[in-house]
């Protein structure tokens, strides 16, 4: 119950939503409206005081990395690029431009060089993400980013983009989730979401 509404959903709806609703009466008529973000009010100040506070000295401290490993892409990724750029779709459906150090040969799964095989199974490829999380189009931790064209249901990335993608998240972190299903889990993150559970993540 809300406003004095008691709100029943039929079933199958509940998997379809991941936000709040918020129940309204204009002109004695209520007005049933679902939230378009997940994490509002002060928690969304939390995570982003935790993604910007952990982010931001984060890429201080990883320059010269990133540096060398961008010299050691050069000189070893056969006359390929040093960063790729992914057209990714953010938080509401916005796209961002996504940045990971090249690690493959084209688009084939063939890694171009030991390093770009390194990199990728360390997860270093992703470093280039901090500057997506201090511009505010990614979090530190989050559902898996989607590329435009991917191929999820409609209906679940729309649950999915109520927040930010994340650099980590239920994806790589298996100890926080009981089921076999990579999308479920994601729906279950964000449909759960505490400041905590991102801690645990991190720490994870």
């Amino acid at each position: 119950a809300q406003n004095g509404y008691t709100v029943r959903l039929s079933p199958g709806f509940y998997e379809m939503l991941a936000t709040g609703v918020a129940v309204t009466n204009k002109t004695f008529v209520p007005l049933f409206t679902i939230n378009e973000a997940r994490i509002v009010g002060t928690e969304a100040a939390l995570k982003a005081i935790l993604d910007y506070g952990v982010a931001t000295p984060l890429l201080v401290l990883s320059a010269p990395l990133m540096g060398l490993i961008a010299l050691g892409l050069k000189l070893t990724g056969r006359g390929g690029p040093v960063l790729d750029r992914h057209q990714t779709l953010g938080q509401g459906g916005t796209p961002f431009v996504m940045w990971k150090f090249h690690t493959r040969l084209g688009k084939s799964n063939k890694f171009g060089s030991w390093l770009g095989r390194a990199l990728y199974r360390s997860g270093l490829d992703k470093l280039p993400q901090l500057w997506n999380v201090v511009a505010g189009q990614m979090s530190l931790v989050g559902p898996r980013p989607r590329v435009m064209g991917d191929e999820t249901d409609a209906r679940t990335v729309r649950n999915l983009q109520t927040v930010k993608p994340g650099v980590v998240g239920p994806w790589m972190v298996t100890a926080h989730w009981t089921s076999e299903d990579e999308i479920q889990n994601e729906l279950y993150y964000v449909r759960n979401w505490t400041i905590w559970l991102d801690i645990q993540v991190l720490l994870s």
